[in-house]
């Protein structure tokens, strides 16, 4: 505990900064009450751990807890404009789901021991990579134990499955703050995307769009009928163009398997809005039923696959 708590000294000395954090000690982790940031964390008096901050409304919240740096280890392009509209500072260090450097790690302690806070540190929900993210660094920059590390991602729900993740919490450790110092690390706003990383990125994206329109129970009518199509062409196109990338073809056959598998069940469901009318807020049960089980085929390899190639701490 006094390792943890110390951490807000060192923070504050190493910095030197004028201006008084916005944030007390805490004796840990612990959830903040918002309504447009996902799964917001404070990890440290000047480090809050959340989900994409996503329009007007979550940058407001934002400017409300005083942040002045938004660090983002998502593959996704951070939104720069508005965040100079709040007059917060953009760094965008991604990472994937398979865990974090050594390197990278100390990239992140460097930020959060350099950059002006607080500091929102987020990726897309806010569950896995982002506390995974905050914990490595606050382990490297001693200000929290591996122990402590494992207890931020319990509180966040990061996922057993990633491995990664967790090995990298539990295998960080401290590194003197006069090494950071010394390191010498770019802190883009926006980083390049390998090829694979953005298609996975748009891929995400055009699931949860779909997912929601599954909750729904595939309702639509009007414009959101063409909305849905576009969505669900999108979906179709990006395991297709998956399937054409050079690294794909560096992968087992298998990876390419579960890209076809997919491939196909979100063809089927597309068919199933081809054909509608402006309004199918009326669809019959056995619709239904198809649908749900082409986006479960949909749902189930994405997930077999990400244990195999993502999750893992053998992941590629």
């Amino acid at each position: 505990m006094i390792r943890f708590l110390g951490c807000f000294i060192l923070l504050a000395a190493y910095s030197l900064r004028a201006v008084a954090q916005a944030y007390e000690p805490t004796e840990g982790p612990l959830r903040i009450d918002t309504q447009h940031l996902p799964n917001a964390i404070q990890v440290t008096s000047t480090l809050i751990s959340g989900g994409l901050p996503d329009g007007k409304e979550a940058f407001d919240e934002l400017e409300k807890l005083g942040v002045k740096t938004i660090i983002s280890v998502d593959g996704a392009k951070p939104d720069v404009a508005l965040a100079l509209k709040y007059r917060m500072r953009y760094v965008h260090l991604p990472q994937g789901y398979d865990g974090i450097s050594e390197e990278h790690g100390r990239k992140l302690a460097k930020a959060i021991l350099e950059l002006e806070g607080p500091i929102y540190l987020h990726c897309h929900h806010g569950k896995h990579r982002s506390p995974a993210a905050s914990a490595v660094a606050c382990i490297t920059s001693s200000c929290m134990t591996n122990e402590q590390g494992k207890a931020l991602l319990k509180l966040a729900g990061t996922g057993l499955n990633y491995m990664g993740l967790w090995q990298s919490v539990a295998k960080s450790s401290s590194v003197p703050t006069s090494e950071l110092k010394k390191l010498e690390v770019a802190f883009p706003e926006v980083a390049a995307i390998p090829p694979m990383a953005k298609a996975m990125v748009d891929l995400e994206l055009a699931y949860e769009r779909i997912r929601k329109l599954q909750v729904s129970g595939w309702k639509a009518e009007g414009l959101e009928i063409e909305t849905a199509r576009s969505q669900l062409l999108l979906l179709r196109e990006h395991f297709t163009e998956l399937q054409r990338l050079e690294e794909t073809k560096r992968y087992p056959a298998d990876f390419a398997k579960h890209l076809r598998v997919s491939e196909k069940a979100s063809e089927k469901l597309l068919q199933h809005f081809k054909f509608q009318s402006d309004s199918i807020a009326s669809l019959n049960q056995a619709a239904i039923s198809s649908l749900n089980s082409e986006f479960s085929t949909v749902s189930a390899s994405c997930t077999n696959c990400h244990r195999s190639y993502r999750d893992g701490s053998n992941a590629q």
